[in-house]
């Protein structure tokens, strides 16, 4: 008897779930009814293209006309149009360390600084100041401290009038 009940149970269960699974197609089935259907389209129609009709010979015979191919005078003179070529631009090198900018930086103040001593430039030495009130200039006799733009204009220009090979640059 136990048997028996359970395979009805069973049984109930089974209907149900159908019950659940046909009501729910139903539902799809009503949603979907209100969507466009796509009918199948007829296939499209194959074109035929003719070939071309076979020649003959290959070879040329007598009858076709030979076609003259011009050749170009070797005597003429010939002009030739100029070609615009763009400028290659080089590649950029990656930025450089700053640390060896400030180097290299320094040299060259300091190569054009002995240059302008070895030639009494004084525009040169000029350029390497700064025209300013706030212009320093430490000197190893004395004054040890030289203060504004017109005062270190000065002393280098006492220091360029010296005769040649009397000023080293250390």
């Amino acid at each position: 008897m136990k048997r028996g009940f359970m395979a009805a149970e069973a049984g109930k269960n089974k209907r149900a779930v159908w019950g659940v699974v046909l009501a729910l197609l139903g539902v799809l089935l009503a949603d979907c009814a209100s969507e466009t259907t796509l009918l199948p389209q007829p296939a499209p129609e194959a074109t035929v293209i003719p070939a071309p009709a076979p020649t003959t010979s290959p070879i040329a015979t007598s009858e076709q006309p030979a076609t003259a191919i011009p050749v170009p005078d070797p005597t003429a003179d010939l002009t030739v149009a100029p070609t615009l070529i763009s400028t290659i631009q080089p590649t950029p090198s990656p930025p450089p360390n700053p640390r060896e900018a400030i180097k290299s930086e320094v040299a060259a103040a300091v190569s054009q600084f002995g240059q302008a001593l070895s030639t009494a430039d004084t525009e040169l030495m000029a350029s390497l100041f700064l025209p300013s009130e706030k212009t320093n200039r430490f000197s190893s006799s004395e004054p040890l401290r030289i203060n504004g733009w017109s005062e270190v204009e000065g002393s280098f220009k006492e220091l360029l009038s010296l005769p040649p090979g009397s000023v080293s640059l250390v």
